[in-house]
């Protein structure tokens, strides 16, 4: 991608993200929002870690890296790594340390190099506290619409949780921060809240599903608030009593 193509889609999230920092009285902080681009596989390997949607193979990181090889042979792991399909997610400094510690449980020699060389290379690019990983292939980089909204939709987890909304730091559903995320995005005008979801292969699709309807809960929380004042005091109502 030429680089004045790829910065002015760089800037045109991190505009719509300082909107809603100051829609919903939020601080927003430039250094937070580094970002990497990665393999579709790195991406998958890391989120494999992490995320919600990955947990018919372990709650816990510990029994997912038992289930690792079970994994990439699945279904699932063929449709997150299909061709033409994007991914993102926001990794903390301390997700990394934790999750570094977890790959040398991985019993597979090849596997775990590759954690660890995965790992070491995330490690030299965290310099603040996130690191936005980006998975996208390099014959979409021309397509506007799409890199922005992956980059957005990540990068307003970053302003939640640089701000201390994080419900699951409260030990509460994964639903509540994704949800409220996409209703961030249907409040840029970036989401259809009553349409179906923007990306959604059949593996994936409960996953999505589940994200929309919080959004839409979201909604309804936050339908009357007119403030930047009152939407911030109402998610923080809702982080203390979910």
């Amino acid at each position: 991608m030429e680089a004045a193509k790829f910065e002015a889609q760089l800037e045109s999230a991190r505009r719509l993200v300082r909107q809603v920092a100051q829609e919903f009285d939020l601080e927003y902080r430039p250094e937070s929002y580094s970002f990497l681009f990665v393999s579709k596989r790195e991406s998958c390997l890391r989120n494999y870690l992490a995320a919600p949607m990955y947990s018919e193979f372990g709650e816990t990181e510990a029994e997912r890296v038992q289930n690792l090889e079970k994994f990439l042979n699945s279904p699932l792991y063929t449709a997150v790594t299909r061709p033409g399909s994007t991914e993102g997610c926001v990794m903390t400094r301390e997700e990394l340390e934790d999750e570094r510690a977890v790959v040398a449980q991985i019993a597979n020699p090849s596997l775990r190099a590759e954690y660890e060389a995965l790992y070491n290379k995330l490690a030299c690019h965290m310099q603040g506290r996130f690191l936005t990983l980006l998975s996208w292939p390099e014959t979409e980089w021309e397509s506007h619409e799409g890199l922005e909204y992956t980059v957005l939709h990540e990068w307003l987890h970053v302003l939640l949780m640089d701000n201390g909304i994080f419900f699951q730091d409260r030990g509460k559903s994964w639903e509540w921060d994704e949800g409220l995320v996409t209703y961030l995005m249907a409040f840029l005008g970036k989401e259809d809240l009553d349409g179906p979801g923007k990306y959604a292969p059949p593996a994936v699709a409960e996953i999505e599903d589940k994200s929309y309807k919080a959004a839409r809960r979201w909604q309804e929380i936050l339908k009357d608030k007119q403030t930047p004042e009152e939407r911030r005091s109402a998610i923080l109502r809702e982080l203390e009593a979910r």
